[in-house]
């Protein structure tokens, strides 16, 4: 994985390690081959100028084949030993065919051998044993010319220095020479041949082969086996019904040619694979036929097509356009996503390829409507290189705009990814994934980010962190440090996700960073972006510690106002029961009175005198009062309790009553004096008219 630089996120682009294929020792009517699972070959040896290149010139026309030529009895071969070499060479140095064909059946053999002795072959009589057989290839025999292919091929299937040993003997010009044999047992082996050669870490070998213009001639032969039909299922036997015999009927691929066409597929692949690519101007002629391979009935077929294409996209944003306009229409290679993983994989290769170029070219893929189909072919397919080609697909996607973004956040596929990167996932699956996140919180929008946070993202991402792999960590980093805080126009500072902090801080995260920035201290890169997520920390703590001081003062706030509260209380508390007792009081003084006016007017019914009921009266209601200034006197004794100036004021209106109440009865003592007074001065009056006229007397008594 390398990586490409854009605005502010990486896109990554693959290029998977070549792989050739091996032989094993097989029937001679069928030449069989194992493709390794995986090629660790070291450092290749550098090849002679081709100019340089000691070839001998095949011959214009193969010499007709001896039909007569027995085939060698084992107890003729030679024994299969590394010290038998030298005589295999002596035979293949006879002049007769038969001799040839036993010393290279011989050869074949032990090189079909495990481990193949490869590297003695190689050394022997300096070499001279493989420049024997690229003479047999071109002159003779055709099962010698065969067997002699065979070989070379052995040996071209070894580690790089052995493919660098049969290029530099001139054996590529043979081979293409070979493509265009008559047999077809020749061109199968030639192809397998130069798709050995090909396969090679080193790509110069691959452009050799392409140098030799073999491309025409495999491509022609490919084309028309690929347009062969398949044969059609034979019909059950019937009992009783002896079974058709054999006639004319139309051209099929039969076993050895569906071989050759595997072999075509698989050798064509090979040219197409290396980095860096092959030009695709060399390539174009071969577009069409990986296009009709992948629509081929046969699964290896498909496979071979799907790779081929996946290997020819990979480069420049030329390459990627290349393919958008002349590559297999977008919208019809959606259901390989869910068919075999050996189709499934490389096409999510082919796809990631395209996404990993500019913009438009991500926007692309996402218009022909493959999102949904890479969900499905997550959700059915479990092998992992299936997954890690997905999430390594959409770790590009991410890397687009907010809205290419957007369209991967709607298509549902966010759970997958959280699912990645949880739980016993590969590591190589978790990387892509993290990738994935990496790329949305660098270059996404707020909401965006805020998505992937609901979906639960940080918790696995904190988990991750301790990996091994210092690569997944340094991204792991840059994708806490944008999930965590975000930009925003109306904020001089980067807003920071509570969310976020709460679950970094509730898994000790910021621990794990400051550890890792202490093993990384001399990596820029790893130090700025930790130092980056732990100043997110110390913002925060601050941010806390304020707060915390802020809640203490509304804290203390609220109970000094509660204590006032509970002051005015007690105080509105007591003041309601001086007025409860004030008015108690009241009443009861209203009811002695209201008691005392219905004694007098029971009185008036009585017929009592006025001066006896006045007598009665005001006493009573001296008393009453002396009983209302009670009343009043209570209330001023208890409002004295409450303040000076209450007190002040209660005394006031006691003394107002009570000059109120000497004023009445100053009054009443006037009132009583000046009926006296009136009284006397009528008897006097009385007196002297009775003096001047007696005759009033009697009238007068009776007055």
């Amino acid at each position: 994985t390398t990586g490409k630089q854009t605005t502010n996120v990486e896109k990554k682009t693959e290029v998977s390690s070549s792989v050739t294929r091996q032989t094993n020792e097989s029937p001679k009517t069928a030449i069989t081959g194992v493709a390794a699972a995986a090629d660790l070959r070291q450092k290749p040896a550098t090849p002679r100028d081709a100019a340089n290149l000691e070839v001998n010139s095949p011959s214009s026309s193969m010499p007709p084949k001896l039909e007569d030529l027995p085939s060698p009895k084992y107890e003729e071969l030679i024994p299969l030993k590394v010290e038998h070499i030298h005589e295999m060479r002596e035979k293949m140095l006879a002049a007769d065919a038969f001799s040839q064909l036993v010393g290279v059946i011989s050869l074949r053999k032990l090189l079909c051998t495990s481990p193949p002795p490869i590297d003695e072959v190689l050394a022997a009589e300096s070499g001279m044993v493989v420049d024997r057989l690229i003479v047999l290839m071109q002159d003779g025999d055709e099962r010698v010319q065969f067997e002699a292919a065979w070989c070379v091929t052995n040996i071209a299937s070894g580690t790089s220095p052995h493919t660098h040993a049969v290029v530099d003997s001139g054996a590529i010009a043979v081979f293409a020479h070979l493509c265009s044999a008559p047999s077809q047992k020749l061109r199968d082996q030639a192809v397998w041949a130069l798709g050995n050669i090909a396969g090679d870490p080193d790509t110069r070998c691959r452009d050799e082969v392409l140098r030799h213009n073999v491309l025409s001639p495999i491509l022609e032969h490919t084309r028309v086996f690929l347009a062969l039909p398949a044969l059609p299922p034979a019909p059950p036997p019937s009992p009783g019904v002896p079974p058709p015999s054999p006639g004319p009927h139309a051209p099929s691929l039969l076993s050895q040619d569906l071989q050759y066409l595997h072999h075509a597929t698989w050798a064509l692949t090979n040219l197409c694979r290396g980095n860096p690519p092959p030009e695709i101007n060399l390539m174009k002629e071969a577009l069409p036929v990986l296009i009709s391979m992948l629509k081929h009935w046969d699964l290896q077929v498909q496979a071979d097509g799907a790779w081929g294409l996946s290997y020819l996209s990979a480069g420049s944003n030329d390459r990627i356009q290349h393919f958008l306009t002349a590559g297999p229409p977008l919208n019809t290679i959606g259901p390989f996503l869910s068919a075999d993983m050996k189709v499934a994989t490389p096409i999510l290769r082919y796809i990631g390829n395209l996404v990993a170029g500019e913009e438009d070219h991500t926007q692309a893929v996402m218009d022909a409507g493959l999102l949904p189909h890479l969900l499905q072919a997550f959700q059915c397919q479990s092998n992992k290189a299936v997954h890690k080609e997905i999430m390594w697909t959409l770790s590009n996607c991410m890397a687009g705009t907010p809205d290419q973004i957007q369209s991967v956040l709607d298509s549902g596929l966010v759970p997958s990814m959280v699912a990645c990167i949880s739980g016993s996932t590969e590591l190589e699956v978790k990387k892509e994934a993290v990738w994935a996140f990496g790329n949305a919180a660098e270059g996404g929008r707020i909401d965006q980010k805020q998505f992937l946070v609901d979906c639960g993202c940080v918790k696995p991402l904190c988990e991750i962190l301790e990996c091994e792999d210092d690569s997944v960590s340094l991204v792991v980093l840059t994708a806490l440090c944008g999930l965590i805080q975000h930009e925003e126009v109306t904020s001089p500072a980067p807003i920071i996700s509570s969310q976020v902090m709460d679950t970094l801080v509730a898994h000790n995260t910021f621990d794990r960073v400051r550890a890792l920035a202490k093993v990384h201290a001399e990596d820029p890169t790893y130090s700025d972006k930790a130092a980056e997520l732990l100043e997110v920390e110390t913002v925060v703590l601050a941010e806390q510690e304020v707060a915390a001081i802020k809640i203490q003062a509304v804290q203390r706030g609220k109970a000094a106002r509660k204590q006032v509260e509970q002051k005015i209380e007690h105080k509105q508390q007591d003041e309601a029961a001086v007025k409860i007792q004030a008015i108690q009081r009241g009443k009861v003084a209203r009811k002695e009175v209201k008691e005392l006016k219905i004694q007098k007017d029971t009185n008036k019914v009585e017929g009592k005198d006025t001066v006896t009921i006045s007598k009665k009266l005001y006493p009573e209601t001296e008393v009453a009062a002396v009983k209302i200034q009670a009343i009043q006197f209570g209330k001023e004794v208890d409002a004295m309790k409450e303040s000076n100036e209450q007190q002040e004021a209660a005394v006031k209106i006691q003394a107002i009553q009570r000059g109120n109440a000497a004023r009445r009865e100053v009054g009443t003592m006037n009132i009583k004096q000046n009926n006296a007074e009136g009284t006397k001065k009528k008897l006097a009056s009385v007196k002297v008219e009775l003096e001047v006229s007696p005759s009033l007397a009697i009238d007068t008594v009776s007055v």
